[in-house]
């Protein structure tokens, strides 16, 4: 599997910029350091022409960082005086782009929290449990959906290919998978109606 991902500005004004990815299976990094780079370049060219010019700048195998993926489950994110947010608290595999949305409505919900029950154990709490709901739902997805992308099991992606548009499209599912890309889910048949219905259920103004 192998990608380009919008990365934004560096600095203003400056050319945008974009991430370049490329899957190894477990235990295969060693093997692809040491084999021919541009044998492997040639594999990513005959995937993805467009890929060339972030391949021009790869002369060495350092220019690609590595990078494990792995779920974080914390029943408990929060210990004393020291509390987890973000994907510290609840990291999944990057399937459905919402570790940064998880991250703000984290953040959003402990200030919240903290402004209503001062600094403590209370606080929290309250904040835990605001966000089990929806970071509950997003684990499981994510879990859930990562066979269909990062699996060497050809039946998984081919049911993808054949019934993920459809799914997409229809009324009922449809809603269901849009709410999920706009990290509005709270449970597999509960959704926010919108982002800011998802903040008024934190006690914030939209």
């Amino acid at each position: 599997m192998l990608g380009l991902l919008p990365s934004g500005e560096a600095t203003t004004g400056e050319p945008s910029l974009a991430t370049f990815f490329w899957r190894l299976a477990p235990g295969t990094h060693d093997a692809w350091r040491k084999s021919p780079l541009e044998a492997w370049k040639a594999r990513v060219r005959a995937l993805a022409p467009d890929a060339q010019a972030a391949l021009d700048q790869i002369d060495h195998v350092d220019r690609l960082t590595f990078a494990h993926y792995f779920d974080v489950r914390m029943p408990t994110p929060y210990a004393e005086r020291v509390v987890a947010i973000g994907d510290c608290a609840h990291a999944t595999s990057p399937q459905l782009g919402q570790g940064v949305n998880l991250a703000l409505l984290d953040a959003y919900s402990l200030a919240n929290a903290l402004a209503r029950h001062g600094v403590g154990a209370d606080a929290l709490a309250a904040h835990a449990t605001r966000r089990r709901a929806q970071t509950r739902y997003y684990q499981w997805a994510s879990r859930m959906l990562t066979p269909a992308f990062q699996s060497h099991n050809r039946a998984v992606p081919a049911l993808r290919d054949a019934f993920g548009g459809y799914a997409c499209r229809a009324p009922y599912l449809g809603r269901h998978a849009l709410h999920t890309l706009a990290g509005t889910k709270t449970g597999i048949l509960r959704a926010a109606s919108d982002a800011g219905a998802l903040l008024r259920q934190h006690d914030f103004d939209p």
